[in-house]
């Protein structure tokens, strides 16, 4: 993604967030998360909802209805899907789900982390590091993993 790209998915993530009421937002964050899951796994939604040839009505409706299909979509899930469509931004709506979701998780005070490791680590082992990341952080923590073979051994932990 572009620097501009990420400026333009921050803006619109920012936007969503203030408009989200707060206790709201863990129901939009997921309702967003799943339709970029969506987004990001169907080739077919992603052309209908870029496709020139078909109507802006109608892959805006389009998008509205995945949204309410996920369940969960409310007024203002509904209308930031218009938006971003009319203003023909759905290709950074992936950056746009992780900023607000970045959001929420700092409004929650949840520490976001990634953890390589060289291997495929045991559940067990997962959850042993969770336990001890919360304890030493004194805060909840939301974990993202991944194995890159490449790296000698222990694990590389990046925060933000």
């Amino acid at each position: 993604m572009s620097r501009s790209e990420g400026k333009v998915a921050k803006r619109y993530a920012r936007a969503l967030f203030e408009l989200t009421p707060v206790p709201e937002l863990d129901q939009v964050n997921g309702v967003v998360a799943a339709f970029a899951a969506a987004l990001s796994g169907s080739l077919e939604l992603r052309h209908a909802l870029v496709n020139p040839g078909i109507p802006l009505s109608e892959r805006i409706g389009a998008a509205q209805d995945v949204a309410r299909a996920i369940g969960g979509a409310n007024h203002t899930v509904l209308t930031f899907l218009g938006v971003v469509l009319e203003n023909g931004r759905s290709d950074v709506f992936e950056a746009m789900s992780a900023e607000f979701a970045a959001r929420v998780a700092q409004l929650k005070r949840i520490l976001s982390l990634e953890i390589v490791s060289a291997f495929p680590l045991e559940e067990a082992e997962r959850r042993e590091i969770n336990e001890r990341i919360q304890r030493e952080f004194g805060t909840a923590a939301a974990l993202t993993w991944s194995v890159d073979p490449s790296i000698v051994g222990g694990l590389v932990v990046t925060a933000g």
